[in-house]
């Protein structure tokens, strides 16, 4: 039984982990509803961070991690 338990806690930790892996978008990626291209992801980020008042935790934090090599982490939403 106990090993049947540890094969099913794997699975989902695997499950979880696909589930959760980090995606980054390109630039060129487009919103879409109904097969018909909205717009770009550029133009949303230009839209929501075109002005980096208000993002200097953000951009503090994306500073330090290009200094130290990190990309952003897969865990990064996970829960405290």
């Amino acid at each position: 039984m106990g090993r049947k338990i540890k094969a099913l806690e794997l699975d989902v930790a695997q499950r979880k982990d696909k589930l959760t892996e980090y995606h980054s978008y390109s630039p060129e990626e487009m919103f879409q509803h109904k097969g018909q291209k909205l717009f770009s992801v550029l133009d949303f980020w230009r839209y929501a961070y075109g002005q980096l008042e208000g993002l200097s935790d953000t951009l503090a934090e994306f500073l330090v991690a290009r200094a130290l090599g990190i990309e952003k982490s897969d865990k990064y939403y996970e829960e405290l």
